[in-house]
């Protein structure tokens, strides 16, 4: 039953050396200056550690890049964060934080009070308006001391931008990554050399860093797409803490306020991964249009700027994916469908694991190896479902008639998030 929980964050697993990310999608968040610890990053004659401390690079400036900083920063560590983009990206329209990445949130000393909206209440239902479960969120609030929220990326990236801005360097794309003695070197597109004592990738599901370990290749696409938005509009939902999924005739749709009046909406079904030509719009409202309400008012009020097009990916949780000075973290571990809304979550937990191992450690080797020991099965296991044909097409017959009741529901969830979640232990 955890199978049928879907939110979308499917910039989660997008793909963070891909030119074709810094345009008409990504509006800037401009920084006035980068101070001089950032400005001179490439020379290495101008770096000079203090005793005791680690100069650390951090490849990607998402959710997962921005939350590892933030956690660095206060840890003692000297933090580089490179991204290629030229300004923190906003597209991806909202991210869904369920209890096990608000809770890493916390644990980070990361605070989302006056943006996003919480969720109290998950309801799916079929076309014809049959309830097939209702989720309880409020009740798992009260059991783990923290909501889940629904909160727009762009307020996200500022808010864990907060206290790492001095360390962003925008548009610089690295092109490898190289391991040597006691430190690591990062090579950028210019050619300049940035050292560091430890590089984490947290550049996304085609992650240059990950090339340094062995793996079974890029992510793929899964055959999946969602189109989604996070609009203003003129729908009772936007005021509540209850999300809607509708699911039928080959597809899904969804609804959640992300705080402002805002909502997070997408529909998902099997499609090519290259975005189709044509309108968005004209494609949901061909499809859906007879589906039941708030799906036609819905399509009636966005706009072909509303809608964002993107296709699912997945590649397996590598077996290692720490090495002497290097480890990964987010989608470059575990890119997977949005089926489960765990692509933000994880990547939060994995930011406050490698937080806590490196600052209980003397040895940033061992401190890796016991990241990778917490993390591994527990993002396997999770990607493993969030990849099951169940997971993605809830629109099958014998799912139809599988009503548990909202108590017995509320509590497997919260039993089998629990199991998963390192914060949540």
């Amino acid at each position: 039953m955890l199978e049928l929980f879907v939110g979308v964050d499917p910039r989660e697993s997008a793909h963070r050396s891909d030119p074709a990310e810094i345009g008409e999608n990504t509006a800037e968040i401009e920084y006035d200056s980068i101070d001089a610890e950032v400005a001179h990053i490439p020379g290495n004659a101008d770096h000079e550690t203090g005793a005791g401390e680690v100069r650390t690079v951090v490849v990607g400036a998402g959710v997962g890049g921005l939350s590892v900083a933030h956690g660095l920063r206060a840890n003692g560590h000297e933090v580089v964060v490179i991204e290629e983009a030229p300004a923190l990206r906003t597209s991806g329209a909202a991210v869904s934080i369920w209890f096990n990445g608000a809770a890493a949130l916390t644990k980070l000393g990361v605070s989302l009070d006056g943006i996003g909206a919480r969720i109290d209440r998950l309801e799916q239902r079929t076309v014809e308006g049959r309830v097939m479960f209702s989720l309880d969120a409020a009740r798992l609030a009260r059991r783990f001391g923290v909501a889940a929220v629904t909160v727009p990326r762009r307020l996200l990236l500022e808010r864990l931008a907060v206290d790492v801005e001095r360390s962003l360097l925008f548009g610089r794309r690295v092109h490898s990554v190289q391991v040597h003695g006691h430190g690591a070197a990062v090579e950028l597109d210019d050619g300049e050399v940035v050292d560091a004592d430890l590089v984490i990738g947290a550049d996304g599901a085609r992650s240059v860093v990950r090339s340094v370990f062995r793996s079974d290749g890029p992510a793929v696409p899964t055959g999946w797409v969602a189109f989604q938005g996070l609009s203003a509009l003129p729908l009772s939902l936007a005021d509540t803490t209850k999300a809607v999924t509708i699911v039928g005739d080959g597809g899904y749709f969804g609804l959640m306020p992300a705080g402002d009046g805002l909502l997070q909406w997408w529909f998902h079904h099997r499609a090519p991964p290259k975005r189709p030509s044509g309108d968005l719009t004209t494609i949901l409202r061909d499809r859906y249009r007879a589906w039941p309400g708030p799906v036609p008012q819905l399509l009636e009020a966005i706009t072909e700027a509303d809608v964002e097009y993107w296709p699912y990916v997945r590649h397996r949780v590598p077996r290692t994916f720490v090495g002497p000075r290097v480890a990964l973290i987010g989608d470059a571990v575990h890119a997977m469908p949005p089926s489960l809304a765990q692509g933000a979550s994880l990547t939060l937990e994995d930011a406050w694991v490698l937080n806590r191992e490196l600052a209980a450690a003397v040895d940033p080797e061992g401190a890796l190896r016991s990241y990778q020991r917490e993390r591994r099965w527990r993002v396997a296991v999770v990607s493993a479902l969030a990849g099951t044909k169940t997971a993605q097409d809830a629109d099958r017959p014998w799912l139809r008639w599988v009503t548990p009741s909202p108590a017995a529901l509320t509590w497997t969830y919260g039993r089998c998030l629990r199991a998963v979640s390192s914060a949540l232990a």
